[in-house]
C-alpha cells in the first residue's frame, strides 16, 4: 500500500485515501460504491451457488428447504453480514485487527478466519484449475469427453463396462439400464464382478474410485483428467497439466490483487458482470430444452417430513454462511476499504443477501433444468443423474454443453464462467489473508519485503506449494477431506464465537454507538435481538445437532479410512486454535496484579479505536468524546473499570 505522502503526490490515482484523523494512517478506499458491491457479490455468488445450493435443495426437501433457508437468512446471515459490514468500517482494519482492538481477549476470533481463509486459498484454487484444463480442452475440433477414446476405463459401451453390467446383473445390484452403480450393492455383486472380470486388483482399483465411470464424461473427468487412484492412501504422482493449469490460475490471482484493491476493484467489472450476462444466456438455452420442467419441477416439488432432519437445518445454516462468506472475514475486510462516512451499510447488506439468494434460485433452476434434459435423454429418473460437488460442473454440464448447437464456443462460454466465478472467491478469501498481515506486521513487511506486491507473491507461491498435493492422482480425495471438515464444522463455530464477542463482550450499545457514528441511524430492535439472542441459540442448537448427526466421510462408494476421520477433526480443530491462543495472551500481557484485574483488562476496548480514527459522533446522540470512560462502559457483561486503569489517562485525543 501506499504512504500517506505518495497517496497525496500520486495525482494520477483513481483511489481517494480517507482523511488522516489526528494522526490516524490513511488508508486507501474503494474508487466509488460500485466497486464494493461489486466486490461483495463476487465473493457472496461463487461456484458453490452454482453447484452447492441447487444440490442441498434436493437433498434437503426440495421446495420445502426454502423454509429453513430462509429462516437462517432472516435470523442469522442479514444481522451478521450487517455486524460484519459494520466494525469492518468503523475499524479500518481486517478482521485481526478488528477483533483485537474490540475486544482483546477474543483476538484470536479475528485470527482465527485468516487461517481458515488461507487453508481454502490453498485447495479452492484447484477447482479454477480444473476450469482452465476444461476451458482449453474445449478449442479442440471435437470434445474430448465426448467419446471414450481407447480408455481402459467403462464407458457404457466399453467391454470392461459390459463384463461388470453383466456380473452385477447376475446379483441384481445393477439395473441394466442404468449404467450406474447402485450405492447399496452387496458384497456378493463385487464378487460376480471380480470372478467375471477375472483380475480382482482391477475391480478392486475401480470399486474404490470416487465412481465407476460410465460415461464418456465420467471418464474423461476421472480418469483423463485426475487420473483418480483407489483412495486417500495412495496419493499417486503429480498430474503435470494439473499443476501447469494451478500454476496458471496463481498467475490470474496475482495480477489481480498485486496492488490491493487498487487492481482487483477494476478486475470485478469483468469477472462479476460476465457470469451474469452467461448465466442469462445458460437459463435461457435450458429452459428451451426438452424435460426441462420435469427438472425444475424435480426441483421446487417439497418434501415436508425432510423438515423434521436435523441435517436439512445443518445445510441451510452451513450453505448460508458459506455462500455470504459469515465467518470467512473477508467482508470485514471489504467494508474496512469503505469511507468512514459511507451511510449505506443496511442497504448494502441487503443487496448483497437478496443478490446471492435471487443467483442461489436462478442458478437451481438452470442446473435442474439441464438435469430434467439429460435425465429424458438416458431415460432414467432425475435422482439416477443428480450428482454432488465438482461431478456436478465437470460431469453432468460437459453432457449438456455436447449436445447444444456449437458446443465448442458452449463449453468456452461456460468454463470461462467458471473461471470468473472462482476468481472472484479466490481474490476476497486471498485479500483476508494480506490485508490481516498488512494490518498486524506492517512495519516487518516494510522491512523485509518493501513492497506489497512482493509480499502478495510470496503467499500466492506459497498457497500454490500447499495446493500440490491436490493435483495428484489421489488429490481428490484430500479435496474432499479439506472441503469437508474445514468449511462446514469449523465455519460455525467461528461464527459462534464472533457473534457473542461482538454481541456481549463488546456489547450491542457499543455496536449502535459505532453504527450511528458512521450512518446517522441505529439498529433496529430487530438486529438487537437476533445478534444477542436468536442467532447464538440458533447456531449452537445447530451445531450441537451437527455432532450428533456428524457422519463419516465418503466420496461416491469410497470410504476414508479411520485415520482419516481422525485427521478431520484435527482440520475442525486447527482454524478454532487461535482463539483460546489469543486469549491466553491477551491475559498474560493484560495489566493487573490478579487474575480478575487481568481478565477485567482484557475485555475493554483498544483506545486507539477511537483515537486513531478520531471517531466524533456526527449526529444528535450521545457524544463521548469527552468522556470516553462511558463508551469503554457500555459492554452488558465486560466489567465496568475506570477508562484510566486500561488506558493510561483518560484523554480520547
Amino acid at each position: 500500500m501506499k504512504s500517506d505522502a505518495e497517496s497525496d503526490s500520486d495525482a494520477d490515482s483513481v483511489f481517494s485515501v480517507v482523511p488522516t484523523h489526528r494522526g490516524a494512517r490513511g488508508r486507501t478506499t474503494w474508487t466509488n460504491k460500485v466497486e464494493f458491491i461489486l466486490a461483495c457479490l463476487g465473493y457472496a455468488v461463487g461456484l458453490g451457488n452454482l453447484w452447492r445450493f441447487p444440490y442441498l435443495c434436493y437433498k434437503s426437501g426440495g421446495g420445502a428447504f426454502f423454509i429453513p433457508y430462509l429462516i437462517m437468512m432472516v435470523v442469522c446471515s442479514i444481522p451478521l453480514l450487517l455486524m460484519e459490514l459494520t466494525i469492518g468500517q468503523f475499524t479500518r482494519q481486517g478482521p485481526v485487527g478488528a477483533m483485537g482492538r474490540l475486544c482483546p481477549l477474543f483476538k484470536g476470533a479475528g485470527v482465527a478466519p485468516v487461517v481458515i481463509s488461507f487453508i481454502f486459498c490453498t485447495y479452492y484454487n484447484v477447482v479454477i484449475g480444473w476450469a482452465l484444463y476444461y476451458l482449453f480442452s474445449s478449442f479442440s475440433s471435437t470434445l474430448p469427453w465426448t467419446t471414450c477414446g481407447n480408455s481402459t476405463w467403462g464407458c457404457e459401451d466399453s467391454p470392461l463396462n459390459r463384463s461388470l453390467t453383466t456380473a452385477a446383473n447376475a446379483t441384481q445390484g445393477l439395473d441394466a439400464d442404468d449404467g450406474l452403480w447402485s450405492g447399496n450393492a452387496s458384497a456378493a455383486m463385487f464378487a460376480n464382478v471380480s470372478s467375471a472380470l477375472g483380475n480382482d486388483s482391477v475391480f478392486h482399483t475401480a470399486r474404490k474410485s470416487a465412481a465407476l465411470a460410465t460415461t464418456p464424461e465420467e471418464v474423461f473427468f476421472s480418469h483423463r483428467v485426475l487420473e483418480i487412484s483407489s483412495g486417500v492412501s495412495d496419493l499417486g504422482t503429480i498430474r503435470i497439466p494439473l499443476m501447469l493449469t494451478l500454476l496458471l490460475a496463481w498467475v490470474l490471482v496475482y495480477f489481480s490483487i498485486w496492488k490491493s484493491i487498487r487492481s482487483s476493484g477494476k478486475v470485478v467489472y469483468v469477472t462479476v458482470i460476465a457470469p451474469y450476462l452467461l448465466l442469462t444466456a445458460f437459463l435461457w438455452r435450458a429452459l428451451t430444452l426438452e424435460g426441462a420442467s420435469t427438472g425444475i419441477r424435480y426441483l421446487f416439488q417439497p418434501h415436508w417430513q425432510l423438515l423434521a432432519d436435523s441435517k436439512v437445518w445443518v445445510n441451510a445454516l452451513a450453505q448460508n454462511f458459506n455462500s455470504v462468506g459469515i465467518g470467512f472475514g473477508s467482508m470485514i475486510t471489504f467494508a474496512s476499504y469503505n469511507k468512514f462516512e459511507n451511510r449505506t451499510i443496511l442497504m448494502d447488506t441487503m443487496v448483497i443477501i437478496l443478490a446471492n439468494l435471487l443467483t442461489s434460485v436462478f442458478a437451481g433452476i438452470i442446473v435442474f433444468a439441464t438435469l430434467g434434459n439429460i435425465a429424458m435423454e438416458l431415460g432414467r429418473p432425475i435422482q439416477k443423474v443428480v450428482v454432488d460437488g465438482p461431478g456436478l460442473v465437470y460431469v453432468v454440464y460437459p453432457k449438456a454443453l455436447a449436445s447444444m448447437p456449437f458446443p465448442q464456443l458452449w463449453s468456452v462460454l461456460f468454463f470461462f464462467m467458471l473461471l470468473c466465478l472462482g476468481l472472484d472467491s479466490q481474490f476476497a478469501t486471498l485479500e483476508v489473508v494480506i490485508t490481516s498481515l498488512q494490518d498486524g506486521y506492517s512495519g516487518l513487511v516494510k522491512r523485509y519485503l518493501k513492497r506489497h506486491e512482493l509480499l502478495v507473491l510470496v503467499i500466492c507461491l506459497l498457497s500454490f506449494g500447499l495446493g500440490l498435493p491436490y493435483v495428484t492422482q489421489g488429490g481428490m480425495y484430500v479435496f474432499q477431506l479439506m472441503d469437508y471438515n474445514v468449511t462446514n464444522t469449523s465455519l460455525i463455530v467461528l461464527a459462534l464465537f464472533e457473534v457473542v464477542t461482538l454481541a456481549w463482550v463488546y456489547g450491542t450499545e457499543r455496536l449502535n454507538q459505532d453504527f450511528l457514528a458512521m450512518t446517522g441511524k441505529r439498529f433496529s430492535n430487530y438486529f438487537i435481538v437476533c445478534l444477542k439472542f436468536l442467532a447464538p441459540l440458533l447456531i449452537l442448537a445447530i451445531w450441537v445437532f451437527s455432532l450428533i448427526d456428524h457422519e463419516p466421510l465418503t466420496y461416491g462408494p469410497y470410504d476414508y479410512p479411520e485415520w482419516a476421520s481422525r485427521l478431520g477433526w484435527l482440520l475442525v480443530a486447527l482454524p478454532v486454535l487461535p482463539i483460546p491462543v489469543c486469549a491466553v495472551l491477551a491475559l498474560w500481557r493484560a495489566e493487573g496484579d490478579t487474575f480478575m484485574e487481568r481478565l477485567k483488562a482484557s475485555v475493554q476496548p483498544d483506545r486507539r479505536v477511537r483515537r486513531d480514527l478520531g471517531f466524533e459522533p456526527t449526529v444528535d446522540g450521545p457524544d463521548y468524546g469527552d468522556h470516553p470512560e462511558l463508551y469503554f462502559e457500555m459492554s452488558p457483561i465486560a466489567p465496568q473499570i475506570p477508562y484510566s486503569a486500561v488506558n493510561g489517562d483518560t484523554d480520547s485525543k
